[in-house]
């Protein structure tokens, strides 16, 4: 569980047109381990520095 809550925000933060929507994908998922997962990742400084705006728009969606 917790590479899982690391990894998705390298592979995003390296590849982020690829990426970025995979990661909207599994946020809105009903599964709510998947959703913490990438609320984890959210908040990564990697994701932040990729796209700040992208990152606060979508932690307010996963809540």
């Amino acid at each position: 569980r917790k590479g899982l809550a690391y990894c998705w925000s390298v592979a995003v933060a390296a590849l982020p047109e690829q990426g970025k929507p995979l990661m909207e994908k599994w946020l809105a998922s009903s599964d709510k381990d998947i959703r913490w997962l990438m609320r984890e990742n959210l908040k990564k400084d990697r994701l932040k520095r990729m796209d700040s705006a992208w990152v606060d728009r979508s932690l307010k969606s996963a809540s």
